[in-house]
């Protein structure tokens, strides 16, 4: 019995492989495409996707793809097969869905070359690849990873410092928080610190996180403030004056981190990144050398962001 059980697990896994495929939302720019509960119009839609994001497809009939968060036409779907090679930092198991609750298709051993596709839209720690959906802490572009903290050269001889990640606007994102937050939280609304917090992690640690992703980590309270950062490397300290604020920011920058930088004014509480300063790091420093990417506002500078939000200075510095 046990023996015929296994064959037919087997059989399973060797269906899932040969039936899957990965498919690119092919609608018109700004539109997005219906996911429903079953194959049919009628069906209840359970959830949309973007023009151009990527679905692992486990098979397709009647005009209908099936993937794990339910069915979508097909007659919208482009099949995707050239990728970029990647490889299993360690045994790997690959599913049917992003996450480990999912089917198991095949599971790969360390050192394993895959062909990656991108990742998951709703959930960023996990990667479309050929052979089905994997978590993105155990693949890497390089055959010999051990992803460590990566700190980025700096230029002393200028005192300029720039370093790169990518910028994102909390009014991007609309993603509601169950729990903590009444009535429910928006990124929309609360969420400059969560998406300074991204934007901090992704330079640092070298990932690909959206500010929805980070939400998942933390938990909150009153109007969506984040008490707990969801990540044990970033330290909260306040500071008596905006020069201890500024030090401590450069410092940082030095280093090869972005840091968050958090004040207060007559609009209540505002959190930005920092990611450059072209100063000659002499004192008294100058809030209008460090530059900034500001989640909810057309800023570009420290100084900008100081002059409507004075008061109460606080850092987060990746650690």
């Amino acid at each position: 019995m046990i023996t015929i059980r296994f064959i037919f697990v087997l059989i399973v896994e060797f269906a899932l492989a040969l039936a899957g495929g990965v498919y690119k939302v092919n609608v018109n720019s700004g539109s997005y495409l219906n996911v429903r509960q079953s194959p049919n119009t009628s069906s209840a839609i359970v959830g949309t996707v973007l023009k151009d994001k990527l679905l692992y497809v486990q098979s397709i009939s009647n005009g209908w793809a099936k993937f794990y968060k339910g069915y979508c036409s097909s007659q919208y779907l482009t099949k995707v097969t050239k990728g970029t090679t990647y490889y299993t930092t360690d045994d790997l198991n690959f599913r049917t869905g992003a996450g480990t609750n999912y089917g198991r298709i095949t599971t790969l051993s360390k050192g394993t070359a895959v062909t990656y596709f991108g990742r998951d839209p709703w959930n960023n720690g996990w990667g479309i690849t050929s052979n089905g959906y994997c978590s993105m802490d155990y693949l890497s572009s390089k055959t010999n990873s051990n992803t460590k903290p990566v700190t980025q050269p700096v230029n002393p001889p200028s005192g300029s410092i720039n370093l790169y990640t990518k910028e994102y606007k909390q009014y991007n994102y609309e993603y509601e928080y169950v729990g903590g937050c009444y009535p429910a939280c928006t990124i929309h609304r609360y969420g400059c610190l969560i998406t300074s917090i991204t934007m901090t992690l992704n330079q640092v640690e070298k990932k690909n996180y959206t500010p929805v992703d980070m939400a998942k980590k933390m938990t909150f309270n009153g109007s969506g403030d984040a008490t707990s950062y969801g990540s044990t490397h970033l330290k909260a300290t306040w500071h008596s004056n905006t020069q201890q604020a500024l030090q401590a920011v450069l410092n940082s920058l030095k280093k090869g981190r972005i840091a968050i930088y958090g004040s207060s004014g007559s609009s209540g509480w505002h959190f930005i990144a920092v990611y450059g300063y072209t100063g000659n790091s002499k004192t008294p420093l100058n809030a209008a050398d460090f530059l900034i990417h500001d989640p909810g506002y057309s800023k570009s500078k420290l100084s900008e962001h100081i002059n409507t939000h004075p008061n109460t200075p606080e850092t987060i510095i990746y650690n």
